[in-house]
C-alpha cells in the first residue's frame, strides 16, 4: 500500500507539466494492478487461512482482510479509470468534471485510509485510518464548492464530521482507561457488562456508522451528495460503505444488538420512504445507498456472518458503479441544466431515453432489477443469503421488516425505469459525441456480472470455502 502511495506520488510530481491527468491515470492503474498480483502472492505463500499481526499488533491480515483488499483495490481501478481513458478529450465529460491534479493525491489518501482500517487491529491505528479517509474527502468536496449550497453542504459535512471524530476519540480513550490497552483482543480479557466498556462500544460503532450517512444522521450526506460532481458522489457514497462496514465485521464488536436492531430498521425505513419522495436522482440514488447500508447493518448482529457480508457488499458495489456509469453516459442524450458539474439533476431528464438508446436503457433495467433483487440476477443472492443468515438465527420480525423495505424501495427503482421508457420529449437530443471503448467495455463487464450471476454463484461458495474454511 504504501510502496503503491509513494509511486504513484513521485509519478504525479515528475508529470507536473502534462496538460491533463491521463497518463498518471494509467500508471496508477498499472500499479494497482501490480499490487493486486503481489497481494495474492503474499497470500498464498504467508496466511494460509491463519491470521497474522505486524508491527506490534497495529495490523491484522487474514483471509477477510485479503478479500477486502481485492475488492477496493478493483473498485479504485474502475474509477479511476473513469477519470482517465479518453475522458479529457470529451468535451461531454468536461461538464462534469473539471480534472484538478491535486485530487489525484486526495484520492491515493483515502484509499490508503480505507485500506488501514480494514487491517486495524488498534484503536489508534484505526483513528489514523479514520482520519486520513475522512480529511481526504471534505478537501475532494471543498475543490469543487462553486455555489451556495456546495459550499454550505461542505461545511455542514465538515463541522458533522468533527463532531463525530470526537465522538469516537471519547470512546478510543474510555476503552484505555479501562483496559490499559488499545489493541482488540484486550476486549476479551474483561467482562462486558462493565458500563465503561458498553458505552465505548456503542460510542464507537455509532461513530463509524454516523459517519457513513446512517439515519437519523443522514441529511447533511444528501445534500453532500447532491451538491458534489458525479465522478466524486461515486467515490464517497462507496468506499466509506466498505472500508467502515468492513472494520466492523472483522473486529466483532460485541455491541447492544437493540442499538444496532432499531438503527437498521430505521435506516430501512427512513430509506425506502424518503426515495418515494425525492424527483432528483442523486439523492434517490443516495436513499438507496441508505436503505443498502441497512441491509448491511443486520449483518452486524449474526455470528459468522462473513460470507453474507462479503457477497451483498461486491454484489451492491458490481450495481453501485454500474447505475453511476449509466447516468454519466446518459448526458449524452439529454440537455444540459445550467449546473455545473451535474447536468444531471432531475429523473425527469432521462424522459424518452429509450427512445435515443434502447441498450442503454437495458443495462439500467438489469441494474435497477439486481438491486430489486430479482433472480437470477446477482442482487437475488445477496439479499437471499442475508435473509436466510437472518432466519437461522432466530431474527423473525427483522427478516419481515427486510422484505417490505425491499418491496417499497422497488418502488423508486421501477420509477427511474419508468420515466426513461416514456415518450420523447423535447429534453433529449441528438449528439456527435460517443462513449468511450474502455468505458463501454466497463459498463459491459459489470451487467454481465450481474445478468449471469446465478452461474457464478457456486462458484462464488467454493472460492469463499477455500479462503475462509
Amino acid at each position: 500500500m504504501l510502496i503503491l502511495a509513494m509511486i504513484s506520488t513521485i509519478t504525479f510530481v515528475s508529470m507536473s507539466k502534462l496538460s491533463d491527468n491521463r497518463a498518471i491515470i494509467r500508471l496508477i492503474n498499472i500499479y494497482t494492478m501490480l499490487v493486486l498480483v503481489l497481494d495474492s502472492f503474499l497470500y498464498t505463500l504467508f496466511l494460509n487461512n491463519q491470521t497474522y499481526t505486524v508491527m506490534g499488533e497495529l495490523l491484522m491480515f487474514n483471509s477477510f482482510t485479503f478479500y477486502m483488499d481485492m475488492l477496493m483495490y478493483i473498485i479504485m481501478m474502475m474509477i479511476s479509470s473513469l477519470y482517465g481513458y479518453n475522458l479529457y478529450n470529451n468535451n461531454l465529460f468536461k461538464t462534469l468534471f473539471e480534472p484538478k491534479k491535486e485530487l489525484m493525491i486526495l484520492f491515493l489518501m483515502n484509499i490508503m485510509g480505507a485500506l488501514l482500517m480494514v487491517h486495524s487491529n488498534d484503536f489508534m491505528t484505526l483513528f489514523v485510518a479514520i482520519e486520513l479517509q475522512s480529511y481526504s474527502i471534505y478537501l475532494m468536496t471543498a475543490m469543487y464548492n462553486n455555489s451556495y449550497k456546495a459550499s454550505k453542504a461542505s461545511m455542514l459535512y465538515f463541522f458533522m464530521g468533527g463532531i463525530l471524530s470526537m465522538l469516537i476519540a471519547y470512546s478510543i480513550n474510555t476503552f484505555y482507561s479501562v483496559l490499559n490497552s488499545y489493541t482488540l483482543h484486550s476486549l476479551d480479557s474483561l467482562m462486558m457488562n462493565t458500563l465503561d466498556l458498553n458505552l465505548m462500544l456503542i460510542a464507537l460503532s455509532l461513530g463509524l456508522l454516523f459517519k457513513m450517512g446512517i439515519a437519523p444522521l443522514h441529511k447533511w450526506l444528501m445534500s453532500m451528495y447532491e451538491n458534489t460532481p458525479i465522478l466524486i458522489t461515486v467515490y464517497m457514497s462507496l468506499m466509506p460503505k466498505v472500508s467502515m462496514l468492513s472494520y466492523l465485521i472483522l473486529s466483532n464488536i460485541s455491541m447492544n444488538s437493540l442499538v444496532i436492531s432499531m438503527l437498521a430498521m430505521l435506516t430501512l425505513f427512513v430509506g425506502s420512504i424518503g426515495g418515494l419522495l425525492q424527483i432528483k436522482i442523486k439523492r434517490l440514488l443516495a436513499f438507496s445507498g441508505l436503505t443498502n447500508a441497512g441491509y448491511m447493518m443486520l449483518l452486524l448482529l449474526l455470528n459468522n456472518n462473513e460470507f453474507s457480508y462479503t457477497y451483498y457488499i461486491t454484489q451492491y458495489s458490481i450495481s453501485h458503479l454500474a447505475m453511476f456509469m449509466i447516468m454519466m453516459f446518459s448526458m449524452y442524450y439529454i440537455n444540459y441544466i445550467n449546473n455545473q458539474f451535474n447536468p444531471i439533476i432531475y429523473v425527469n431528464q432521462l424522459k424518452g431515453l429509450m427512445h435515443d438508446n434502447a441498450y442503454l436503457v437495458l443495462s439500467m433495467a438489469m441494474v435497477v432489477f439486481s438491486f430489486m433483487g430479482m433472480p437470477p440476477l446477482l442482487g437475488f443472492f445477496g439479499k437471499l443469503n442475508m435473509l436466510m443468515s437472518m432466519l437461522n438465527n432466530g431474527y423473525y420480525f427483522i427478516s419481515m421488516v427486510l422484505m417490505v423495505a425491499s418491496l417499497m424501495s422497488a418502488l423508486y427503482y421501477l420509477y427511474l425505469l419508468n420515466v426513461s421508457m416514456q415518450d420523447k420529449n423535447n429534453m433529449l437530443m441528438n449528439s456527435n459525441e460517443t462513449v468511450s471503448s474502455v468505458l463501454s467495455y466497463m459498463l459491459s463487464s459489470l451487467i454481465m456480472m450481474m445478468t449471469f450471476g446465478f452461474m457464478y454463484n457456486s462458484l462464488f461458495m467454493d472460492m469463499f470455502n477455500v479462503y475462509f474454511n
